[in-house]
């Protein structure tokens, strides 16, 4: 997906306290979507 590849993308951007912040955003979305994933 053409989304996918520009959070990918943008990932590159970011340092690494943002990129903290999305990838927990990520997986909050993952997990929302049916997807169960426990950090830690």
């Amino acid at each position: 997906m053409v989304i996918k590849k520009n959070i990918i993308l943008f990932f590159f951007f970011m340092d690494h306290h943002t990129f903290y912040i999305s990838f927990t955003f990520l997986v909050c979305s993952v997990s929302q979507s049916g997807v169960h994933y426990n950090p830690i």
